[in-house]
């Protein structure tokens, strides 16, 4: 085999430096509606890791179900098929699956699923959902829809929002969504932050839910991504200083932090 060739198992060994934490807090909700999820994609080189978080809308009954199963719906798609470039393409393709996650429930189960696809009136339903893929030598693509959010810590520390919240936060109304995921038609959007050389290149993904990013300063996150040790423990971390500063009002909060390994130093 040629030193060019695919290989899957250097595909495989070269993820594995990628480390993935994630933690989420209830709050002060009464539910954790929050999810999130991660898995890999061996099947191309350069490979990726998939990483997924989506916030349920609260006002609903049944969203918790609807953001567990988008998350997990997202990376179980991404680690089938190749979707490093198309985020975007995999949240459209999340939202026509979800349904399917409930087919096989009970009677319950099966209308929540029917509720969320819109086959009954009233409220549906429905969650944020972003997702990220990442290979081993930081290129990065992102896809969202709704507020959670995706962000990049650089090799300078400076800390880099990648998505745009699909909100009324410019209003003064952060609470009101304008796309969802189980709005047929607002449509997702995605970036891609390339693999960049030296202080540009990628040092940490975090995907954030509200919970995280309304309740903490950019300054704190990038503290906070910058000194944590691990994956885990910067997730844990920003969790709980969300929880923590929000107060009485704190809302579920999930991060999802992944660190990408350096690359490998030129031999002299």
């Amino acid at each position: 085999m040629s030193a060019t060739a695919y290989d899957p198992a250097t595909t495989a060994y070269l993820l594995r430096d990628i480390e993935v934490g994630s933690a989420s807090l209830i709050g002060g909700r009464a539910r954790q509606e929050d999810a999130s999820d991660h898995a890999e994609f061996v099947g191309a080189d350069p490979g990726y890791v998939v990483v997924a978080a989506a916030d349920g809308i609260g006002s609903v009954p049944g969203s918790a179900v609807i953001a567990d199963a988008a998350a997990r719906t997202a990376c179980t798609l991404a680690a089938g098929l190749d979707h490093r470039a198309t985020p975007a393409q995999l949240i459209r393709l999340t939202r026509a699956a979800v349904p399917l996650c409930g087919r096989h429930g009970d009677q319950a189960t099966r209308m929540l699923f029917e509720d969320y696809s819109g086959l009954y009136n009233g409220a549906r339903p429905n969650t944020t959902l972003v997702v990220a893929t990442i290979t081993a030598d930081a290129d990065i693509h992102v896809g969202w829809i709704g507020d959670s959010r995706a962000s990049v810590l650089l090799g300078n520390t400076r800390l880099v929002q990648l998505s745009r919240d699909h909100n009324l936060g410019k209003f003064g109304r952060p609470q009101v969504l304008t796309r969802s995921l189980a709005r047929a038609e607002s449509e997702p959007e995605q970036c891609h932050w390339p693999t960049w050389p030296n202080l540009l290149r990628a040092r940490r993904v975090l995907l954030s839910t509200d919970g995280v990013h309304e309740a903490l300063s950019q300054k704190t996150i990038r503290r906070i991504l910058t000194v944590a040790p691990s994956s885990q423990q910067a997730a844990q971390w920003l969790t709980r200083a969300a929880v923590a500063a929000a107060g009485a009002r704190a809302d579920n909060a999930t991060a999802v932090v992944v660190t990408i390994p350096h690359p490998p130093r030129p031999e002299r």
